[in-house]
């Protein structure tokens, strides 16, 4: 197998050569290395280098020119194939076992694949023709050879696109490198002339991919807009002069330049107009133009400029082969279904999926997730993991007979997914994929008896249960039989089909049987608790400190039970040395036409202790952290949780906690140890708990000791991946544990 070295030329783009290094980490091909050669950036590349350490090979090239700075990752390379891949893009699994046997045939001194745009859904270039002025013919599918390329000063030549080009570097090597004179633009256009002429052939796979997001560069704005085409303008001077004269008359080159130049003006002009690029841009372009084309005309006579000396076969250094986190054969590739997805607010089944899809990405593992999108379907690369964002399907394939009165958004949203898997299976591999009960995500893959991937489901707050803790939904019959009661027999489709149940606990799982009428009994089911990234703890407050914080977090609703809390404070208005901290959604109507907070601020009762109550609405993750760190202890008085994160929350920051004994609550808090269990509805034992820990701060030290030690213990970011992990292993090789054995031991535990 040949050794190919992969080399980045970067300039002030730290974020994506992190992506683009990362992305490289998950590739299958075995014997590659890594060279990241760095123009005089002023942004954290350095930092990022730093953390890739000796895992890559650095280089330094003092000044903005991409053709210098490739020669210096030439010159770095110990290996028989160098590949280059630009600094804002992120290679596929399989781009270089694609294209790095074409070089099999010792005649291919060239390779290139496809190439995705920065939507990841469009082809921006797979295989490219130029003529001897730099003209180039784009194609955005695998075309076979014309007449007129692949031999020694043929009309036409095949070339690649710089963030996707394979050279054998015998090759590169006899030719002298890259030309210098290019800065950017027509840099590699220029390599592959001259291999073409030195008699070697180009080669294309008809996959090899990679995503190009191309970001804004010293050249281009955001609106991929040219800023200053002086350079561009010179290169293409200099290249049809170079290239062209022996073909055609000075008259043909003049004409093509001249003809470059106007189209050049004319996209700056437009960019102008729509605001695109600042007023005056095309003036000075009118300025600097003439010169530009003048300097590459003169220049195109001149040897070209390089620092690779030809016939230096033998690399300089050893070889340095790029450590990745597993061997392509011990990885999974797994898609996750979740229609929220950060960047932005992201609660429940959200915050789960991208803590489970990052922490399985981060131990080498390909991980995809099929978010919701808005106008069109656009692919990233976000800390390791593939983000699909996608909208609804626009038609509708007919309902199933199963249920035929499932809503047009819910049964939309999973043929949009069916599709997007079935797009990703034409590209990739795919080994599992798991979406939530809620809103069915995966009913119509699951309606296909013949999907080729198990489908595990992730159980998480039913519709059933959902609508029995909504006052507004259980009180309206209208929506409950046109929406709310077709999407629950949805879900029944999605419990009975799914391959595999992966809950947080096992009162979850009871509860989902006992509602729905679904035996579990002989199915593969996982408990696995939420797990949380540790962002460490908090000292316990001292005994200096004045008054006693008690943080609710959550959406102002009945279900997460802040009415019950309202009632536990009027009994608590004794109390002088306690504050009340409320963060979340308070924006929720109730039947009475107010939100909660409204009620409260509005009672006459509550004027004699509502100056201890603070209400901070919506919050951002730092500010949530800030108000943990800051309260001596967390109530969660939810009328239901399948979970509660609040809960480890509040654990890891090392707070005491009291909770009502409803739902997968209990299975976290064990009373009297790490916090205290009220019975759910009972404003008067919560005003009891609380007064007990408000006035005893050795109880609340102790608690939180020990609440602190049960995080770290079971709730762990790290611990929730691996049990995925394992349970994502047992489900591919028909291991499983079923739901009577799991049942056995959790009423062990």
């Amino acid at each position: 197998m040949k050794t190919v070295s992969v080399v980045i030329n970067t300039f002030n783009r730290a974020a994506s050569l992190r992506d683009a290094l990362i992305g490289l980490s998950k590739i299958d091909y075995p014997n590659f290395e890594v060279i990241v050669v760095n123009g005089p950036s002023t942004d954290d590349t350095q930092s990022v280098l730093a953390e890739f350490g000796r895992k890559i090979k650095a280089g330094f090239c003092p000044e903005r020119n991409l053709s210098k700075s490739r020669n210096i990752g030439i010159s770095l390379a110990a290996g028989e194939i160098i590949a280059f891949m630009d600094d804002d893009a992120v290679p596929s699994t399989r781009w270089l076992c694609d294209i790095v046997p074409l070089f099999d045939d010792p005649a291919v001194g060239l390779a290139g694949g496809r190439v995705w745009n920065h939507t990841g859904r469009v082809v921006q270039a797979h295989q490219i023709i130029c003529d001897r002025f730099g003209g180039a013919k784009v194609f955005d599918h695998p075309i076979s050879d014309p007449a007129d390329v692949n031999f020694p000063f043929s009309p036409r030549f095949w070339s690649t696109l710089g963030t996707n080009s394979l050279f054998r570097r015998a090759a590169l090597v006899e030719i002298g490198g890259f030309d210098e004179e290019y800065d950017y633009f027509l840099d590699e256009t220029d390599v592959c002339i001259r291999l073409n002429d030195f008699g070697w052939i180009g080669r294309f796979s008809k996959v090899g991919d990679i995503y190009h997001r191309y970001r804004a560069s010293h050249l281009r704005n955001d609106h991929n807009a040219i800023r200053d085409w002086r350079s561009i303008l010179k290169n293409k001077a200099y290249f049809a002069m170079r290239y062209g004269m022996p073909y055609f008359s000075l008259a043909a080159a003049a004409n093509n330049i001249e003809a470059y130049c106007r189209d050049a003006r004319a996209s700056s002009e437009a960019a102008e107009a729509v605001g695109a690029l600042p007023f005056g841009t095309t003036d000075d372009f009118d300025r600097y133009a003439p010169y530009a084309i003048q300097t590459g005309v003169q220049r195109s006579s001149q040897p070209i400029r390089t620092c690779i000396t030809k016939g230096a076969a033998e690399p300089v250094l050893d070889w340095k082969p790029f450590p990745v986190a597993l061997a392509a054969s011990e990885r999974l590739h797994l898609c996750f279904l979740s229609q929220d997805y950060p960047p932005g607010v992201t609660m429940g089944i959200g915050r789960v999926t991208h803590e489970l899809a990052t922490g399985l990405a981060a131990k080498g593992h390909i991980v995809r997730v099929i978010a919701k999108g808005q106008d069109h379907p656009t692919v990233d690369f976000e800390n390791g993991v593939w983000v699909h964002r996608i909208p609804h399907a626009s038609a509708l394939a007919p309902k199933p007979s199963e249920c035929p009165d499932v809503p047009d958004h819910v049964w939309g949203r999973s043929l949009a997914v069916r599709e997007e898997l079935q797009r990703i299976a034409s590209l990739e591999r795919i080994d599992l994929v798991q979406g939530p009960n809620w809103d069915a995500e995966g009913l119509a893959l699951l309606l296909d008896i013949e999907r080729p991937w198990p489908f595990v489901l992730g159980v998480y707050t039913p519709m059933l249960s959902a609508i029995e803790h909504n006052s507004s939904w259980k009180s309206d019959l209208a929506l409950q039989q046109s929406v709310l009661m077709p999407i629950a027999r949805a879900e029944t489709i999605c419990y009975k089909r799914a391959d595999a149940l992966l809950a947080c606990g096992h009162a979850i799982l009871d509860e989902v049987s006992q509602r729905y009428k679904v035996p579990f009994a002989g199915r593969s089911v996982g408990l696995v608790p939420h797990g949380l990234p540790d962002l460490g703890a908090s000292a316990v407050p001292s005994e200096e400190k004045a008054t006693v914080d008690v943080l609710f977090v959550g959406r102002l609703e009945e279900r997460k039970g802040i009415d019950v809390l309202f009632s536990a404070i009027a009994r608590l208005a004794d109390l002088e040395n306690v504050n009340f901290l409320v963060a979340g959604n308070d924006r929720f109507i109730t039947s009475s036409g107010k939100t909660w907070r409204q009620i409260f601020e509005s009672a006459a009762e509550t004027a004699a202790y509502r100056h201890r109550v603070r209400f901070f609405g919506q919050v951002s993750d730092d500010e949530l952290d800030g108000l943990y760190r800051q309260c001596d202890l967390v109530v969660v008085p939810s009328r239901y949780e399948s979970f509660g994160l609040p809960i480890v929350e509040g654990m890891m920051r090392q707070r005491a906690i009291i909770c009502a004994d409803i739902g997968g609550m209990t299975e976290l808090i064990d009373s009297g140890k790490t916090g205290l269990i009220f019975a759910s509805e009972n404003a008067e034992e919560l005003a009891n708990a609380l007064r007990l820990l408000i006035l005893s701060r050795e109880m609340r030290t102790r608690f939180s000791l020990a609440a602190r030690h049960a995080f770290l213990t079971r709730f762990t970011k790290e611990r929730m991946v691996n049990d995925a992990e394992d349970f994502y292993r047992s489900v591919l090789d028909g291991s499983a544990p079923t739901y009577s054995a799991v049942s056995h031991v959790m009423k062990q535990i």
